[in-house]
């Protein structure tokens, strides 16, 4: 279990990393998690934060879009021969 937070610029982060274990999923651990992290990022003293999200992971998209996160945007990568698509999420945390 855990996050990571990057710096991308002066005030903006970016969330690359959020996960719990299937394990204690439906907890509320992730909630707690994400609370940490956002008081982290506010006293930090960034004004965004940035997150990408699989396009097939729903349960994280819900998760983030309830956190007031909009999304802003697609990315595309590929895995071998797969082309996999990211959605780009926005929070503005002043």
């Amino acid at each position: 279990m855990g996050c990571v937070l990057e710096h991308i610029s002066q005030d903006t982060a970016i969330l690359s990393k959020c996960y719990v274990l299937s394990e204690f999923q439906g907890q509320g651990i992730a909630s707690k998690l994400y609370a940490s992290l956002l008081n982290h990022t506010k006293t930090s003293c960034y004004s965004t934060l940035h997150l990408f999200v699989y396009s097939g992971n729903n349960r994280a998209k819900s998760f983030y879009t309830k956190q007031g996160f909009k999304l802003i945007g697609t990315d595309e990568f590929s895995m071998e021969s797969e082309v996999h698509k990211d959605e780009i999420y926005e929070l503005s945390v002043v």
